[in-house]
């Protein structure tokens, strides 16, 4: 194997900086522009580290933190002290399911901070992670360099660094940053090794199976980058060797030398990504895809909003991801794109068919596949966001190519006078509302201050830190405490607790559900609006009445600071709890002539007259809270409920269709509406509704059993209703695409 001369460190840095220092004082020529490029490129490298850096600073802490660094202290201990948490977990219903992820960032910063005995963890924790995503832009910024040259390179930094999405996230998101860098280093060396065929560099093998492996380490969904490797380099192969000499020996020999190469690079790069990862080394060619599938059918339903809409992760519209990028993604990014497809002829005699599939399929490849699955999706798109620095080097080429083939020098100047201009409008987003850079918008749907209630804000409750440090500069006592300390409610209890940490002789923090917030002890609140229905943020009673400070990004709130006024709805919620409903009215009567528009308290008060089986007075409460929350479907469903016990089926099921039309898998809804036909005499209507739930994959074993009894009704033996049930249920499964389950319920229809 040819040997590649070493240089020294000393010889780069008079090739990257001395000469191209020097060059500025020459006359003008093409090298003279490249080297002065070059320089460029490396001065923009070191200050995008510094900047990002020093903006990590201000990052709060966000949704993963915390349980991902806890569990890096439990794998610490797996390997120190033999402690078996990390790899048996807590059982399979345990909510983190912690022992499933890789997670090798967080390892390394718990053991980095231990030994350095860090103070600040989690600020610690930011810093590197500034770094990964640093990583990940020269990376990117390099791959670019291969492809179209240094203006490229610094063109696609400078892009990527412009991502408010991509930017907020690389200052504290533990799992999807290190995952990118996995995911877009791999994919590099994979390029750099076809590049370098017919031969075959040790040193990128190496840098292939670390890549591979880093990726594994932090999500095993990395394993998707081994099949990409085999059809890369396939690719290759068939790009540049004739199919004519499929007959001879020298094809399928070196046919068989990459594969057998390349086999080596998975092995090695499978089990380096293990080490880290004690679950997986309990049975390291088993436990790893147990915790693939259970990764890919993720169980856990979240409420986000989409589209104006309050609904379930698993219930997501198809497109959920594509509209995100579309809506979120700088315009600058986009218009680049577009002239990517408009010139992508042009791209690809430049660049070639190999170049061009990578970064189409790198970006597309996974979108559809989550698509295709129909995957529970939530958090805006950062599950996808290691597909989008493919995306800036499609935009990126995408300028290049319309100045490399409009040679007249005022395309030149008009081309990058209007990405400067679009890159202004993504600037000025970051400039006005660090450290929130994540919570961004595109003028195509209004800017973030149009998408507020329509789309997730906060959604990783990064404002807890600044309300967090707001109430401890800020708070006072008002003589409603009941005890020494000052408390503080807050639903992202973690992060909170955090920053109180070192105040806990003056302040308690403790946990409420916004929803349900006036029946906790506190005197000030903490809640960013993630899990608030778009109706009530943008109604006009939102914040509430004893709202005493806000986070806000361009003008909205994403967190609210709340001060107790009166206790009266705590004192009621106490004495509902021990039956005295009477008593109970009496406190929510005061607590709602403080504030009427107090959607506890008209829960509250609702729920004693239920007790006491006092429809219309409780219905009147329920109708004033649908006025505040009129998309809330725990009331609508408990309001329905009242209209079927009292025997009013047409609300009832008005309300329910209602309920449907919002959120189309409330299965609930469905369940009532099918049990009110049955009892109204309605056989055909609570058919229909069964079927429909068996077509959503929804329906319970209750109503298996009702639909069978509905089948046998309509004159069908119990062996041909329950055929006919096999049947709908194999299609079903076939439709959503499902072809196991749909193979399991034809196997159960017998002759």
């Amino acid at each position: 194997m040819r040997q590649i001369p070493q240089i020294s460190i000393s010889k780069r840095t008079k090739v990257s900086f001395h000469r191209p220092l020097r060059d500025l004082l020459l006359p003008h020529d093409e090298s003279r522009e490249n080297r002065i490029l070059r320089l460029c490129f490396y001065g923009l490298t070191v200050a995008l580290l510094v900047l990002m850096c020093l903006m990590s600073r201000q990052a709060g802490m966000s949704g993963d933190d915390t349980l991902s660094y806890e569990h890096a202290e439990a794998v610490y201990n797996y390997y120190v002290y033999g402690d078996r948490e990390a790899a048996d977990g807590t059982g399979e219903d345990d909510p983190s399911l912690m022992r499933f992820h890789g997670q090798s960032f967080d390892n390394l910063t718990y053991v980095v901070n231990r030994w350095l005995g860090v103070d600040n963890p989690y600020e610690a924790r930011h810093l590197m992670n500034s770094v990964v995503g640093w990583l990940v832009i020269l990376v990117t910024g390099l791959f670019l360099v291969r492809l179209c040259g240094w203006r490229a390179g610094i063109l696609g930094m400078i892009l990527l660094f412009l991502s408010p999405r991509f930017l907020g996230h690389s200052l504290n998101n533990p799992k999807d940053i290190p995952f990118a860098l996995g995911y877009v280093l791999a994919i590099f060396q994979i390029f750099l090794f076809c590049r370098e065929l017919p031969v075959i560099k040790w040193r990128r093998l190496v840098y292939m199976a670390l890549a591979i492996a880093l990726a594994n380490s932090v999500r095993i969904g990395g394993l998707v980058l081994i099949p990409y490797m085999f059809m890369f380099v396939g690719l290759w192969f068939l790009f540049t060797a004739p199919i004519k000499r499929i007959a001879s020996w020298n094809y399928w020999k070196q046919a068989l030398k990459l594969i057998g190469v390349l086999a080596g690079v998975s092995f090695v790069g499978y089990m380096l990504g293990l080490l880290w990862w004690p679950y997986a080394l309990q049975a390291p060619f088993t436990n790893p895809f147990k915790a693939l599938d259970l990764m890919s059918d993720f169980s856990i339903a979240m409420r986000q909003i989409f589209d104006g809409k309050s609904l379930l992760s698993d219930s997501m519209p198809v497109y959920y991801h594509l509209k995100y990028i579309l809506i979120s993604t700088p315009l600058a990014v986009l218009a680049g794109v577009l002239l990517f497809l408009v010139f992508s002829p042009q791209a690809y005699r430049r660049l070639g068919p190999l170049a061009m599939i990578i970064m189409i399929f790198s970006f597309a490849f996974p979108i559809i596949y989550i698509m295709w699955i129909k995957a529970n999706v939530y958090g805006g798109w950062r599950h996808v966001l290691f597909t989008y620095p493919f995306l800036v080097m499609m935009a990126t080429v995408g300028f290049e190519s319309v100045v490399v083939r409009f040679r007249q020098r005022w395309v030149k100047i008009a081309t990058w006078s209007v990405l400067g201009l679009l890159l202004l409008l993504p600037l000025r987003h970051v400039l006005r509302n660090h450290p929130y850079e994540y919570v961004y918008f595109n003028e195509l749907i209004g800017g973030t201050s149009k998408a507020y209630g329509r789309y997730e804000m906060d959604y990783y409750h990064n404002s807890t830190r600044e309300a967090s440090e707001w109430v401890i500069r800020n708070a006072e006592r008002n003589g409603l405490e009941t005890g020494d300390k000052i408390k503080v409610a807050a639903f992202h209890l973690a992060s909170v607790q955090y920053y109180f940490r070192n105040h806990l002789d003056d302040f308690e923090v403790v946990f409420a559900r916004w929803y349900e917030r006036d029946n906790v002890d506190w005197d000030y609140a903490i809640f960013t609006v993630t899990g608030i229905t778009p109706e009530r943020l943008l109604g006009p009673h939102f914040p509430p009445k004893n709202t005493v400070h806000t986070i806000d990004v361009d003008g909205k709130p994403i967190a609210v600071i709340l001060r107790r006024e009166d206790k009266s709805n705590l004192e009621g919620f106490h004495n509902f709890e021990v039956g005295e409903l009477d008593t109970a009215r009496l406190y929510y009567h005061k607590a709602l002539n403080n504030d009427p528009y107090n959607e506890v308290a008209l829960a509250n008060m609702a729920n004693t007259f239920i007790m006491q089986t006092q429809a219309d007075s409780a219905l009147l409460y329920l109708d004033r809270y649908m006025e505040i929350e009129p998309n809330r479907q725990t009331q609508k469903y408990i309001a329905a409920n009242i209209y079927y016990i009292i025997e009013d089926y047409p609300r009832a099921i008005a309300m329910l269709d209602e309920m449907i039309a919002y959120n189309l898998r409330f299965k609930e809804a469905y369940d009532l509406k099918a049990r009110i036909f049955l009892v109204m005499g309605d056989y055909d209507m609570a058919e229909d509704t069964y079927e429909r739930m068996m077509d959503l994959d929804i329906l319970n074993q209750t109503g298996f059993d009702n639909l069978i009894r509905l089948y046998m009704r309509n004159g069908l033996t119990e062996k041909s209703a329950q055929n006919k049930m096999f049947r709908r249920l194999s299609d079903t499964y076939r439709k959503l695409g499902d072809r196991g389950k749909a193979k399991l319920y034809e196997g159960y229809i017998t002759q």
